[in-house]
């Protein structure tokens, strides 16, 4: 409920920059952005995804990244291994710091692609009925390409990205479970911005 009260007061807050009730002259000089990956709804997941461009030219952006998220099971199999059939995962948390430098090579427009890096913590909980639930905790670094591609008044914008994430550790609340998180798993990506 929190969340949904959150997006909507987001929403309302600028709809009438969307909707051209209100004039923004030098939208491109505007260093926050907001973003969230929309399919992530159909896992009941949710993300966002604070940044602020840093550098005089906009280019370089540091930001905050919350998400939470059901693992499909293709991906909970090329996530973890030594896991039960028809064990339900989830990412219950993760919280991270986000670097985005942005190249400039369309200089006329402001769509353009740039390199990112997500460096952070997330927490993983294995339920199975008939078994204890598993939380495993693990760092990660996620180095990513991607592209923003403004659609609307320079403002909104969307996100495709290629993303391979990196697990360092793996606290486990069964240290006796075989249970494990793999090294690395390739994440495409596409999420949904605005420029505020």
């Amino acid at each position: 409920m929190k969340n949904q009260l959150i997006t909507m007061l987001l929403f309302l807050g600028t709809c009438p920059f969307l909707f051209g009730q209100i004039e923004r002259p030098n939208v491109s000089e505007n260093r926050l952005k907001l973003e969230s990956e929309p399919a992530l709804y159909f896992n009941m997941g949710r993300s966002l995804l604070g940044s602020y461009n840093i550098t005089k030219d906009n280019n370089f952006s540091i930001g905050l990244y919350f998400m939470t998220t059901n693992v499909p099971e293709s991906f909970a199999n090329r996530l973890l291994t030594d896991v039960a059939e028809n064990t339900s995962v989830r990412v219950t948390q993760e919280y991270a710091l986000n670097f985005r430098y942005i190249f400039r090579i369309f200089k006329n427009i402001e769509s353009n692609p740039y390199v990112g890096l997500i460096a952070g913590w997330e927490n993983l909980r294995l339920e199975k009925e008939g078994t204890e639930t598993l939380n495993i905790g693990t760092l990660l670094m996620t180095p990513h390409i991607g592209y923003e591609f403004y659609v609307y008044k320079r403002m909104l914008f969307i996100n495709p990205q290629f993303r391979t994430a990196f697990y360092f550790g793996g606290s486990k609340s069964d240290a006796s479970r075989p249970e494990k998180i793999n090294k690395y798993m390739i994440l495409p990506s596409i999420s949904l911005g605005l420029r505020l």
